[in-house]
């Protein structure tokens, strides 16, 4: 009993009446609710999940980046739900454990987006453009409108948890640990599938592979994992060029790091990543045009090196390079037959069968896409394979228009940051997220938006206010 008391009198007194008060909660509604042990265990957890989330936002984007890495890197069966029609996966228990969070947050009044800023009020807009969307793909389409709009509520919901959380600056520093401790292991992963000891399909489909006789040949990582690499790259790459650190063991792990995710980037020939990888760099280039010669020569030497050992040590990825790029820039004089080509076929189809009406406000999520391909003897029905794309045939030119607002506005926030202030740590984070959001968004011309772009999108919104709070001090 003293021990007890000593422990509630504690500095963890808070935190300690919170947990208390949770797991009562969660043991009162859960025998109200339900009666099989089960059942009550997963709803003692997702109320265990939300105060863990609540009280962290490291739980949370754990969370988030490792259900992405069990469900996508390593394609485990990861527990789901049927409640009546409604499919539940894990990655929907994840957004509603986030929901929840944000909701507690908010009735305990700990944060909240600055509704006095544009930038919030324009993506608090789109989120209830979304909302109503989804709404309107229930009564019309049912639970398929819910399906089709996962990816929007999944990168939306992270991105208000990570906004609406009071980060503090150890806390950001250890959110970047964790993003290079997942980046770690997809580096791991695609070494690993290199040599054998992991096995080489994703799920039921072979990766694809250039030449069957040569085991570096084999891309090991998906576009989505290649673009987490990318944004890992541009971090290193800005903390380069900005000399930080300056020196020692540290200074030798970023440059090394840089040159070694650079490395893998290019050789997992993704042609999207790639066109992040150049607009990104673009953007890089005008920001830091005061260095641009002495980084135009790094990059020229980076090149070289990467380029000359493949020539030495694997010749056959350097053609196989060389052929996509040359494949890539031959779309301009040989477009048929060309993956680009069916994607805009389906994109004009899209479009010319939308009404007034559709391309004002959208048809809502869950409609059908009439759209068909084929590959060999196989047919199927696919989706536009574009964000802008399915943007506008599910929210309309409103809806679009809402979410291009808001990410220009907080890019010009963004941008305004390392120009404004001598705070190293300000100054990085906003170049960081300025050219990861603008690098995702080429990318989205060709796939829909991930959990981690909603994690940048949650930090920016963040580091604006923070910065715009901190200038008014």
């Amino acid at each position: 009993m003293n021990s007890s008391l000593i422990f509630i009198l504690s500095k963890h007194q808070k935190s300690a009446l919170r947990l208390l008060a949770m797991l009562m909660l969660c043991l009162f509604i859960g025998r109200s609710i339900v009666s099989g042990p089960w059942d009550f265990l997963i709803v003692f957890l997702f109320f265990f999940l939300v105060w863990a989330t609540y009280v962290s936002p490291l739980v949370g984007l754990g969370l988030v980046l490792g259900i992405s890495v069990l469900a996508w890197t390593f394609r485990l069966p990861l527990p789901s739900w049927n409640v009546g029609p409604l499919f539940i996966s894990s990655v929907d228990g994840v957004s509603m454990v986030l929901t929840a969070s944000v909701g507690l947050r908010w009735v305990m009044k700990k944060s909240w987006i600055d509704l006095r800023s544009p930038t919030a009020r324009l993506f608090l807009l789109f989120v209830v453009w979304m909302v109503l969307n989804i709404l309107r793909g229930l009564s019309a389409y049912a639970e398929s409108a819910v399906g089709e709009a996962r990816p929007y509520i999944y990168f939306v919901v992270v991105a208000l948890y990570v906004a609406t959380y009071p980060l503090s600056r150890s806390q950001f520093i250890n959110i970047a640990r964790m993003w290079v401790v997942i980046g770690t292991i997809l580096v791991a992963t695609a070494l690993l599938r290199w040599g054998g000891i992991l096995p080489k399909p994703i799920g039921d489909v072979e990766m694809i592979v250039i030449s069957a006789s040569d085991w570096l040949q084999v891309r090991s990582l998906n576009a989505e994992e290649t673009l987490f690499l990318l944004l890992m790259f541009f971090g290193l790459a800005i903390l380069w060029i900005d000399r930080t650190p300056r020196q020692g063991i540290q200074s030798m792990l970023v440059k090394g790091g840089a040159l070694f995710l650079f490395l893998l980037v290019v050789m997992m020939r993704h042609r999207s990543v790639w066109l992040a990888a150049l607009t990104g760099g673009a953007v890089l280039l005008f920001y830091f045009r005061s260095r641009v010669s002495r980084l135009v020569w790094a990059g020229l030497f980076i090149s070289l090196a990467i380029f000359t050992t493949l020539y030495l040590w694997q010749p056959g990825v350097l053609t196989s390079i060389k052929k996509t790029l040359y494949d890539s820039a031959s779309m301009a004089w040989k477009f048929q037959g060309t993956t680009a080509e069916w994607r805009l076929k389906g994109w004009i189809d899209l479009l010319q069968h939308m009404s007034l009406q559709d391309y004002l406000f959208g048809k809502g999520y869950g409609a059908y896409f009439a759209r068909e391909t084929s590959f060999g003897s196989v047919a199927w029905n696919i989706s536009p394979h574009s964000f802008y794309v399915r943007s506008l045939s599910r929210l309309g030119i409103v809806g679009l228009l809402m979410f291009l607002a808001f990410d220009i506005s907080l890019l010009i926030r963004l941008a305004r940051i390392p120009k404004s202030t001598s705070d190293k740590l300000y100054q990085n984070m906003a170049v960081i997220l300025l050219v990861g959001i603008i690098s995702c968004h080429t990318y989205f011309s060709a796939y829909s938006p991930s959990a981690y772009f909603g994690i940048l999108l949650g930090m920016g919104m963040w580091l604006t206010r923070e910065y715009a709070e901190s200038e008014h001090e």
